[in-house]
C-alpha cells in the first residue's frame, strides 16, 4: 500500500501473484520486460483497460465499469498494481497490472525503437541528387608533358651510409609511422578502469561505485549493426521488494564509454 488512501479503491479487486518479468511478443520479436527497471517517469501516461472491470466513483456514490479497450490515465505503479484513473477523472483506484495492457505497450516501445521508429525522434530528409556542373563548350587544350631530365643524387653530407638487413639503410627512415587503429581495443584491465572512472565522475544517476558489487569484461557485441567492446556491472538497488541485485552493461566504442544500459532489457540508464 502506498500509505493513506490516495482515493476510492477498486471494487471487487483483485488479487495477482504473477512476477514482475514478463515476455511479450510483437509480431516476430520476443521481449522480456522487467517492470522493476521502470521509473515512474519511464511508464507511459496513458494505458488500456484489458479485463473489464470496476472502479468506485470519486464522489463515493457509484461505480464506474471500464470495459475493455478504455483508456486510462496511469499515476503510479505500487508491486503489481497500478494506480489508475478515468480520463474524466470520475473514479480512480488500484487494478491489477494484468487488467491493463501495460507490457504490451513497453514492449511495443522496444520494438519500435529496434525498428528506428521512436516517437519523436528526428526525420532525415532524403538525400538530394547532385547536381552536375555543366561542362566547358570549348575545352582548353592539354599540353604536351615536357620530358624530365634526370637530377644527379646530391653528395652526401653525413657518413656513409651501411645497408640494413631489411634492404633500407642504417639512420635512413624510409617507412611511415603505423597509424595507430581507429576503434582503439581495450584490455579488460583497462576496460574496468574506463568503467569505474566513468561511475566515479557521477555522470550516471543510476548508480553510485559503493553500491556496486562486481565489475568484469564481456565479450564484444554488434548493436543496431555498431560493434560495441562490452563491459559488464553488477549494482545493488532498492525497490519497492528490498534490495535486488541489477545487472548493467557499458557499450564501449572506440576506448570512451558511448552509453550505459540494463543488461536484461537493453533500456539506456540516465
Amino acid at each position: 500500500m502506498l500509505g493513506p488512501s490516495i482515493g476510492p479503491m477498486l471494487v471487487k479487486e483483485k488479487k495477482t501473484t504473477s512476477s514482475l518479468v514478463k515476455k511479450v511478443k510483437v509480431q516476430n520479436a520476443i521481449y522480456e520486460i522487467d517492470l522493476a527497471e521502470y521509473r515512474a517517469d519511464d511508464l507511459p501516461t496513458i494505458v488500456k483497460i484489458a479485463k473489464q472491470v470496476k472502479l468506485a466513483t470519486n464522489s463515493g456514490e457509484g461505480v464506474k465499469m471500464l470495459t475493455r479497450g478504455t483508456e486510462v490515465k496511469l499515476l503510479n505503479r505500487d508491486g503489481l498494481e497500478l494506480i489508475i484513473e478515468t480520463t474524466d477523472g470520475v473514479a480512480k483506484g488500484r487494478v491489477a497490472v494484468e487488467t491493463t495492457d501495460l507490457y504490451g505497450v513497453l514492449a511495443q516501445a522496444k520494438f519500435d525503437k529496434d525498428a528506428g521508429k521512436v516517437a519523436g525522434g528526428p526525420t532525415t530528409a532524403p538525400p538530394k541528387p547532385p547536381v552536375n556542373p555543366p561542362a566547358p563548350v570549348n575545352p582548353p587544350p592539354v599540353a604536351e608533358p615536357t620530358p624530365t631530365v634526370a637530377t644527379p643524387p646530391a653528395p652526401a653530407t653525413g657518413g656513409p651510409m651501411v645497408a640494413s638487413g631489411d634492404g633500407g639503410t642504417d639512420g635512413s627512415d624510409n617507412s611511415a609511422p603505423t597509424p595507430e587503429p581507429a576503434d582503439k581495443k581495450l584490455s579488460p584491465e583497462e576496460l574496468v578502469a574506463l568503467m569505474k572512472k566513468f561511475i566515479a565522475a557521477g555522470t550516471l544517476k543510476e548508480f553510485k561505485p559503493e553500491q556496486v558489487v562486481t565489475w568484469k569484461a564481456g565479450e564484444d557485441e554488434s548493436i543496431d549493426g555498431v560493434n560495441y567492446q562490452i563491459g559488464l556491472v553488477t549494482y545493488k538497488a532498492q525497490t519497492i521488494f528490498g534490495e535486488k541485485p541489477v545487472n548493467a552493461k557499458a557499450l564501449i566504442k572506440g576506448g570512451e564509454v558511448n552509453r550505459w544500459v540494463f543488461a536484461k532489457s537493453g533500456m539506456e540508464m540516465r
